[in-house]
């Protein structure tokens, strides 16, 4: 964790004291992405009638106030009341705007007040999300245990069974009007983002200028192919990736995926967040060169292609591949740290996009 996130953290512990008025409060940092960090938070709550304290856990999502604080504001409360839609395990229990240099206490709930009209985060605030906390392994905690005890020669059925039904409980709900313009708009936004993660200005260790144009005609080819099939619209998480899959209990064939921390994109077709999925797990795969989780991919698309019973489900892939790609890349991102990797990621996502339809590359063991 860099200076900037242990200063984050100092911040964060000192406000969630506050705001459950409690003395102890423990973060583990998970991840940090477009510019908010989630963290594993433990929390020891006094209880006056027992003389003693318990023990709470959450998820918690922070951001120190930057240029754009109220849009992830609204992005977060977006995406809580497509959790919310969904009725999935993860709840979220609220969006506080708080002083993150005084012991003043002005913290607003937004789920108690009303969202308009918004605060004003200025330039010593934070803005803090809580989600309550699903006890259990994230899928790749899961798929790494998995593919370093043997499993590297076996097709783990079970368990990508246990993905799709998660995925299916969002992908099969449809949204009833304006599809053709929100299916639309959702492509569209594909191309917003690569001027926000792939900026002109920036000098990239890996993309110059030959490839970012390149990279934007291929995104613009994907933009076009599946502009006007508003048929495939559907709900989306919109930022599937393998930390955001809890396994609450992994010794049982029936046991169940729950999804957590939805993200601000609320409609599109499955492939954007199935192929966002199968580039995360494809990054595993060109670091490990583990063939368990080349087996798992193949798994997972074939059992979802014949749940969807979609026969462009590979094709429609790629509209997940893009942005991942994008988002791995950049800095601001979640970007991968090892330039080799990220570089062979990159070739073969390329290799992916200009076919039009998800594979797995070829690579040497």
């Amino acid at each position: 964790m860099n200076v900037e996130n242990e200063d984050e953290k100092r911040i964060t512990v000192e406000i969630l004291k506050r705001i459950f008025r409690c003395r102890s409060v423990k973060l583990e940092f998970l991840r940090r992405s477009g510019g908010s960090s989630t963290w594993r938070c433990t929390i020891l709550i006094p209880e006056a009638e027992f003389a003693q304290e318990t023990e709470k856990r959450y998820f918690v999502k922070t951001k120190i106030s930057g240029p754009i604080p109220e849009e992830f504001i609204i992005e977060r409360w977006r995406s809580n009341c497509m959790a919310k839609r969904h009725d999935v395990l993860s709840k979220h229990l609220g969006i506080y705007v708080c002083n993150n240099q005084s012991s003043e206490r002005f913290e607003r709930d937004l789920t108690k007040h009303c969202i308009h009209p918004l605060p004003d985060p200025g330039k010593k605030s934070i803005v803090i999300e809580i989600q309550s906390f699903l006890n259990g392994a994230t899928l790749g905690e899961v798929l790494t245990e998995r593919a370093q005890v043997g499993f590297h020669k076996k097709v783990d059925s079970h368990l990508a069974a246990k993905v799709c039904r998660a995925f299916a409980k969002v992908h099969n709900q449809r949204l009833e009007i304006n599809q053709e313009v929100v299916y639309d708009e959702s492509l569209q936004a594909l191309l917003e983002r690569f001027e926000k993660y792939v900026p002109s200005r920036i000098v990239h260790p890996i993309i110059d200028r030959a490839t970012k144009l390149h990279m934007y005609g291929l995104g613009q080819e994907l933009v076009d192919k599946w502009l006007h099939k508003s048929e495939r619209l559907c709900a989306l998480h919109g930022d599937l990736r393998c930390d955001n899959i809890i396994l609450p209990d992994t010794s049982t064939i029936e046991g169940f995926a729950a999804l957590i921390d939805f993200s601000r994109t609320p409609w599109g077709a499955a492939g954007y967040d199935c192929g966002r999925f199968v580039t995360d797990i494809l990054e595993f795969y060109l670091q490990t060169r583990n063939e368990y989780y080349r087996l798992f991919i193949e798994e997972f698309i074939s059992q979802y292609e014949t749940l969807r019973n979609d026969p462009l489900f590979r094709e429609e892939l790629c509209l997940g591949v893009f942005p991942m790609l994008l988002i791995k890349l950049n800095p601001s991102g979640t970007p991968i740290e090892d330039l080799t990797i990220a570089k062979q990621l990159y070739e073969h996502c390329i290799k992916i996009l200009e076919a039009g339809k998800f594979f797995i590359p070829q690579i040497a063991s």
